[in-house]
């Protein structure tokens, strides 16, 4: 078990590292205007503190499934109880966040690219961003981490709601990589939006997701998004 302390400043470099602008995370006052009692720590942020338990030699092939199920603010303190290919956050007791399926083996065949996706998000990745990424989670590692690239998917949704003047915030996440990556241009393309409701009458979008680098799919994985606003 690894304790941390949530800091607002820390989840800062780490927006700031992937792009991600969310008002609900920067601003107090932005983040009451979506019903929130004040700005909240982006969940892959919190997610990405398993980077920490990753040895330097190891890599990250699949995260089966990343859920976000509370939230957390500046200051509270989480645990992190590290369990046989599964990870729990907890906040006083309760579960805040959990991650299944932590796989480190041979990568998986890469898909076909979507032949129409609809969304393109352009980013590319500089050694600046990586380091400001690896700081904000406490990592002493030096190069570009796999849940750097699994947190590009943040930015590319906020980007497609905002271009259909919508704002969510992220419920969950999954993650397979294909081929090796590195610093540098990287595209995220959107697919397949399906919504249903959820039992507090929220709407909750899925959609289906790529990560691409030099016209090769490196990664791919699913994001569910629940609507505020």
């Amino acid at each position: 078990m690894v304790e941390i302390i949530a800091k607002k400043s820390n989840w800062n470099l780490y927006t700031s590292s992937i792009g991600d602008y969310h008002p609900g995370h920067r601003d107090d006052g932005e983040a009451k205007k979506l019903g929130l009692e004040r700005a909240i720590a982006p969940g892959m942020w919190l997610a990405s503190h398993i980077e920490t338990f990753i040895p330097r030699d190891y890599y990250l092939s699949a995260l089966n499934l990343v859920k976000f199920s509370g939230r957390v603010y500046d200051g509270d303190r989480i645990e992190i109880i590290n369990g046989e290919n599964n990870f729990k956050f907890l906040r006083d007791g309760k579960r805040v966040c959990s991650i299944n399926g932590l796989i480190s083996e041979q990568y998986k065949e890469s898909p076909r690219q979507f032949e129409a996706p609809i969304f393109g998000y352009e980013t590319a990745v500089s050694q600046e961003d990586v380091r400001e990424f690896n700081n904000s989670i406490g990592s002493k590692k030096d190069y570009l981490l796999d849940m750097h690239l699994a947190s590009l998917s943040a930015p590319a949704l906020l980007e497609y709601g905002r271009k259909r003047g919508q704002l969510g915030i992220h419920r969950g996440q999954s993650f397979v990589k294909h081929e090796d990556f590195e610093v540098g241009p990287t595209d995220v393309l959107i697919d397949r939006e399906e919504s249903k409701g959820d039992r507090e009458g929220n709407t909750l979008y899925s959609f289906q997701l790529q990560w691409v680098q030099g016209g090769y799919v490196i990664a791919s994985g699913k994001s569910t998004v629940v609507s505020s606003g």
